[in-house]
Formats: C-alpha cells, structure tokens, sequence
C-alpha cells in the first residue's frame, strides 16, 4: 500500500530537474538543511555522483547551495515509490535520509529497502532508542543522531583545563595531560617531554604525558536537590544566618551590660536571655530606672529579631517546598556545568556529563531551573528535571 502523501508541497526552483534519472552507483540524499548542503559537498569532493530528492519546504538558498556544489537536485510534492524510482533508487550505492520526524525517516527507510535492499541506509534519528532498533530491521544501515554527534564536543570542550585535553573515543571519555592531571585507569603513555623528536613518543619507560579516563584533583561534589541535609543547608541560608547573628551579638552586648550593674555574669547571661528573648522569666525589679530602661530596650530588640527569625525560617520552609515541587536546586552548588537549553543536544550533553559523574545545572528559556542530579543509569530527561 503506497503510504499517506505529506500534505505541504515543496518551493519549486527553476534550476531544478523533473525528468527521470539513469545514475548507477550513486548516493541519493533525502532532505534539504545546511547539514545536506555540507555533506553533498564532501562526497562530490570525494568523487561521488549525488542525488537531492527535496519533498518538503525549503528556502531557495538552500536549494541554489545544493546545485552550486554539484548535486543533481530533484523536488517533488510527495515522496512515494515513483519519486524513489525517479532518482534512481534501485541503481543507487547508498541513501541518505535527513529529517526531523522519526516516522517519516523509517517509512522512507522501509521504502528504499523494499526497493533495493542491497542499498547501505544512513539515517538520521531524533529518537535513539527507535533508532538502535532499526539496523535489526533494515540490514545494512547506520543510525545517525546529530545531536549524539555534536554532544561529545560541547563536554570535551567544557571540561578541558589549561593542561589537558578532554575527547570522546570508542564511546569513551578519555583525557590527555599531565601524569599529574590525569586521574581514573591509566590508558596509554603518549609522550616524554624531557626527551625531543621521535624518541619523545610513546616511550617505552616513563613519560610524563598520558591517556587517562578522568581529570584528576576535580571536586564532583553533587548539586543536592532533595534529603536531609539538602532541606537544612537550604533551610540555614545567609538571611537565616545573618538573623540569627544579631539574636547572639544582642544576648552578649545584654549580657555585658547586666554585669555593669554589679551582677555575677550567670546572673548577668540569664537576664540578658530572658530580656531579649522576651520570655519575662528574668526580675529586673531590683535595678535601678536607668537600668530597667536600657532592659525594655533590650526586649524591644529582642521582639524584633525573634520576629525575624520566625519569618525567615517560614519563608526557607516555603521556598524549601517549592524547590522540592517544582525540581529547583537547593543551596549553591559549586564545580558544575550549567548547561542552558534543553533541546536533542542539550539533553544528550547532560546525559554524557552525568555518566562522567559530572554535576549539572540545566535550564531552557521560559522554563523553571532544572538541576540534573539523576545517576548515570536513569532516564535521561530524568538528568536535566530535577528530582
């Protein structure tokens, strides 16, 4: 059955080619985006006879980019079995197929192998787990995500210091430098720097330069968002602290002052605690009116200080509930990425840095702070929404 017609049709480019094609041997790319643009131009470089089927929307530019590079483009309203056979799909070596809809690519994909099954199939896929499932089902096919591509760079290129070099290698986090920086299992000795010329790779013994699985001497300390400790050290914040500072410094300055009045300082603290902590336990009948003044003073700014400490404390326990709906970051982390966006990309570079044991601290526009502070085992998304 000839599956369902897209229902856009695609802008039309005088230069383009409707007639029927008799290419052998040849790469057919299915889509039309700068990424296109830059892959039909790499396999003319590499002798390739390349064919663009464009079956969507797309800006003329693109499509002037495609013919200036030295591909031969085609453009039709839909894609079926006669668009395929149009541009030669059972003659062809390879078929690229790019897009942003997981679905149209596998129906595309079962088309082209139903039509020449001998055709190697490279796909791009948003969706990984679909994607790891369909070369069980395609033969002769790669499954492609760019946002998979493009991640290894953004966490190589944030987790790099001034002496080493962070890269992605056989699905692996490997890093370069210093025996000094280099932490984790030792991989490869790579050079001696005291040595010069041929001799100063790969020595045989020592070196001082290294291939490691991690940077050393890092501080991984997690971004805590829920527990115990995580509700006190939110709850303990500078307001809290600042208050509960002044209550202190009032009880000694309390205190200092009742000694003046010729108390022993048991005496003295007890007054100075029950002044200003406005609990009337405390006889200051027996100074005299200058005293008993300077006490009421005393209790006044006692009032206002247990005021505040009660309206900061209500205040962190509501934030602290909040936080804890809502999937915010408790306390002030510190040694983390943050990485903004949570597109195909940004999800993919909080995955990889949490699998490094890397805290992250993600966020979209428009959206709330999301603290990723999952384990490298969980759901993905669960790494940049918070617990």
């Amino acid at each position: 059955m000839t599956p369902p017609a897209p229902d856009h049709p695609a802008i039309e480019h005088p230069a383009i080619e409707h007639t029927a094609l008799e290419p052998f041997g040849h790469v057919i790319v299915i889509g039309a985006s700068t990424t296109v643009v830059r892959l039909v131009e790499e396999l003319e470089r590499a002798g390739e006879e390349v064919v663009v089927l464009i079956s969507e929307p797309v800006e003329p530019d693109v499509v002037a980019e495609l013919t200036d590079v030295g591909g031969v483009v085609i453009t039709s309203r839909y894609l079926r079995t006669a668009e395929l056979l149009r541009v030669g799909v059972r003659r062809a070596k390879a078929v690229v197929v790019f897009g942003s809809d997981d679905v149209f690519i596998v129906r595309t994909a079962l088309l082209v192998e139903e039509l020449n099954p001998d055709a190697r199939l490279v796909l791009e896929m948003s969706t990984p787990s679909l994607g790891a499932r369909l070369p069980r089902l395609l033969g002769d096919c790669a499954v492609l995500s760019s946002a998979d591509l493009a991640a290894p760079f953004f966490v190589s290129a944030a987790l790099e210091t001034a002496d080493t070099s962070t890269f992605e290698f056989a699905d692996r986090m490997v890093v370069a430098g210093p025996r000094s920086r280099v932490g984790g299992e030792q991989l490869l000795v790579l050079g001696d720097t005291s040595k010069s010329g041929l001799a100063s790779l790969l020595p045989d013994t020592g070196g001082d330069i290294v291939l490691g699985t991690e940077v050393a001497d890092t501080d991984t300390s997690a971004v805590r968002t829920s527990g115990m400790f995580g509700v006190v050290g939110y709850l303990f914040d500078r307001k809290v602290r600042a208050v509960l500072l002044g209550v202190v410094a009032l009880m000694i300055i309390s205190a200092v002052y009742f000694k003046l009045t010729g108390l022993d300082w048991l005496t003295a603290l007890f007054l100075a605690l029950t002044t200003s902590t406005a609990t009337g336990l405390g006889d200051v009948s027996s100074l005299s009116v200058g005293f008993r003044i300077g006490a009421v003073v005393i209790a006044f700014f006692g009032l206002l200080l247990s005021a505040g400490v009660t309206a900061v404390i209500i205040d962190a326990l509501i934030s602290a509930r909040l936080a804890a709906v809502t999937g915010g970051v408790r306390g002030r982390p510190s040694n983390h990425v943050v990485v903004c966006g949570l597109g195909r990309v940004g999800m993919s570079v909080c995955t990889r840095l949490r699998a490094r044991g890397v805290p992250v601290v993600s966020g979209a526009p428009g959206e709330r702070h999301r603290s990723a502070a999952g384990t490298a085992d969980e759901d993905p998304g669960d790494h940049c929404r918070g617990q």
